[in-house]
């Protein structure tokens, strides 16, 4: 993705913070329509390996069930991965596996007042293989854009169905308001495409709502309450071990004797850190992630940028 795309993006989140800082009449606002864009490309370090694409698209609704705030998230994403460089036509030197991965997930997202904390469980069916489009995806772009050619999509993960359950947990260890506060998490997953846990830690700076009203967790949809203006600092360390991980080793239940997979590394790290404002109807976030080598064989570890807009309505 060329590098204006960014700045186009980046300018496009400055206007909606600014235009949501105009508003004056304020209102619950029940659902909103999140777009989460990620890219190698977004660090402008001129790389285009590994992780190299994902798009996300979010719907969430606000609700309550026995007293607590629920929201039902509907999710439809996809994610591209290549090898470290272009030119690879030998399987034996593609370092990590060609893959896309296309999914719809369907989430409800729990929020308890006790210590802030919440609990989420969902449903994911995806493919991965050539049926999720990502050679598709980023052959057209390349083209549009005058890139070059990655040359061993050949190679590829098959196609492979697969469905995933998920639960995950968090709640507020510590918290001095308006300041700084700290929220332990864990995620589990198990299914036909991804099976792992991940435990870490958010540490949260400047202003920021109570969990269930925060953008931090997508939480500023309620069929009641304002949430407050927010403008904070995060960052995340997660460790993931990983058990089984189709964009690496293909379908558990389907094998293409022609894609060249992997192993999956048992221990991987990842940190998130960003910065997010949330006010109204708008919400915009800009994220970078570090993550170390998801198999032995690639050359080095990967970091990409992330770009988040919300848009909430009645």
């Amino acid at each position: 993705m060329p590098k204006h795309c960014f700045v186009l993006l980046l300018c496009c989140a400055t206007g909606l913070s600014l235009c949501a800082q105009v508003q004056t009449k304020q209102r619950a606002y029940r659902r909103e329509f999140s777009m989460v864009t990620e890219n190698d490309a977004y660090l402008l370090a001129m790389r285009d390996a590994y992780y190299t694409n994902g798009l996300f698209l979010r719907w969430n609704v606000a609700d309550t069930i026995a007293g607590d705030k629920l929201v039902r998230g509907f999710e439809l994403g996809q994610s591209i991965y290549t090898p470290s460089s272009f030119a690879v036509t030998r399987p034996s030197d593609i370092d990590r596996p060609y893959c896309g991965y296309l999914y719809g997930r369907y989430s409800q997202t729990r929020f308890s007042p006790k210590k802030e904390g919440l609990w989420q469980w969902s449903l994911s069916a995806g493919v991965v293989g050539k049926a999720s489009l990502g050679q598709a995806l980023q052959e057209g772009y390349h083209k549009l854009f005058h890139y070059k050619r990655f040359e061993g999509w050949q190679y590829q993960i098959g196609n492979a169905l697969g469905l995933d359950a998920a639960v995950s947990g968090a709640f507020t260890l510590f918290n001095l308001p308006g300041v700084m506060k700290l929220v332990p998490q864990f995620e589990a997953s198990l299914g036909l495409h991804n099976t792992y846990l991940r435990a870490g830690s958010l540490l949260v700076l400047g202003r920021f709502a109570p969990n269930d009203q925060s953008a931090l967790f997508q939480a500023r949809v309620d069929r009641f309450r304002i949430s407050p203006t927010e403008f904070f600092f995060y960052t995340q360390p997660q460790l993931c071990l990983q058990a089984y991980n189709a964009t690496l080793q293909g379908g558990l239940l389907n094998t293409d004797p022609d894609a060249v997979t992997a192993s999956p590394k048992t221990l991987v790290f990842q940190q998130r850190t960003g910065l997010c404002f949330a006010q109204h109807r708008f919400t915009a976030k800009l994220e970078w992630v570090f993550q170390t080598r998801e198999t032995a064989s690639q050359h080095t570890n990967q970091q990409y940028g992330g770009i988040g807009l919300s848009y909430r309505m009645f």
